[in-house]
């Protein structure tokens, strides 16, 4: 009877942090930072952002960063707060991505 109370009571915590999981990543997010501002690459015609604006944006909490290096590059370094997400599984993964922030991608 004990473990069946465990079970229960277990399930339920994790169904409660799923949810709370669920409802954070779509609430919306109220900055008052300055919009960002990206130039074009007029070789790939690629948006980009300068780096002192990104930190900028990063300090303030409004930008999303994803590394879509290879896991042995993320792992010898990466921007602190960086998701990884390979570029091949990126597709899969925009679901997942805040609505509410821009999204910054880099690679080597």
């Amino acid at each position: 009877m004990n473990q069946r109370l465990v079970y229960i009571v277990g399930g339920a915590l994790a169904a409660a942090l799923v949810a709370f999981a669920v409802w954070h990543a779509y609430q919306p997010r109220q900055t008052a930072s300055a919009p960002m501002t990206a130039t074009v690459d007029e070789h790939a015609g690629v948006p980009r952002i300068e780096q002192d604006d990104l930190l900028a944006h990063l300090k303030a909490a409004d930008v999303t960063i994803v590394d879509v290096r290879d896991a042995d590059s993320f792992l010898a370094s990466h921007i602190p707060g960086a998701l990884h997400i390979p570029l091949a599984r990126v597709e899969g993964e925009v679901p997942y991505l805040p609505k509410t922030k821009p999204i910054v991608t880099y690679c080597t």
